[in-house]
């Protein structure tokens, strides 16, 4: 979203784009980022400001999208929620290509068991490992604790059964980390 959110603002600063249409095209990407009248020519203002800019700005709206959203840590790294869709895309389709083209020498061998770790922020700890020829009832199968901590992160059950169902490759596939303090760790064996 940072990155659509910066082409609109270098449109509005290049005077390629008026601020009725920035507006209309930053409603679009999510209605948290839709501006009165009143406050879009102080904001886009600000795009030539000294100490502002596009950059600057983009911070500035992306508060009023994400104010005080949980950080996921995916593959070792922190993503925003929205930006969580498209990186378990990328997940999936890094591990869907290596699925077909596996290592030279090295026949291809998915995983074929998911383990499941849960620990949340009262220190109880839960761990689960489930076949993944069972992927399709993994929403089924996997405990309830399980299940809303990825219900709390926006992951959807038709979502993991995708993941699942993608023969990902062995190592680690997902890592949450819940604001209440709970941790969910996704590990393909």
């Amino acid at each position: 979203m940072r990155d659509r959110i910066n082409r609109i603002l270098d449109l509005v600063q290049q005077e390629r784009l008026g601020a009725d249409d920035a507006a209309q095209l930053l409603e679009a990407l999510s209605p948290r980022l839709a501006l009165s009248a009143e406050a879009r020519p102080h904001l886009f203002a600000l795009l030539s400001a000294p100490d502002y800019g596009v950059e600057r700005v983009t911070e500035i709206l992306e508060l009023r999208v994400t104010p005080h959203r949980p950080r996921v840590v995916v593959g070792g790294r922190g993503v925003n929620l929205d930006d969580l869709p498209e990186r378990i895309g990328t997940i999936l389709d890094t591990a869907f290509e290596g699925a077909f083209r596996g290592r030279p020498g090295k026949p291809v061998r998915p995983g074929a068991l998911l383990r499941v770790e849960v620990e949340d922020a009262d220190g109880s700890e839960l761990r689960a490992n489930l076949p993944l020829a069972l992927a399709e009832h993994a929403h089924k199968i996997l405990p309830p604790r399980v299940m809303s901590v990825l219900a709390r992160q926006g992951l959807s059950p038709e979502s993991l059964q995708l993941m699942l169902s993608a023969s990902p490759p062995p190592g680690e596939l997902l890592s949450l980390h819940d604001a209440d303090g709970s941790e969910v760790r996704l590990t393909i064996e």
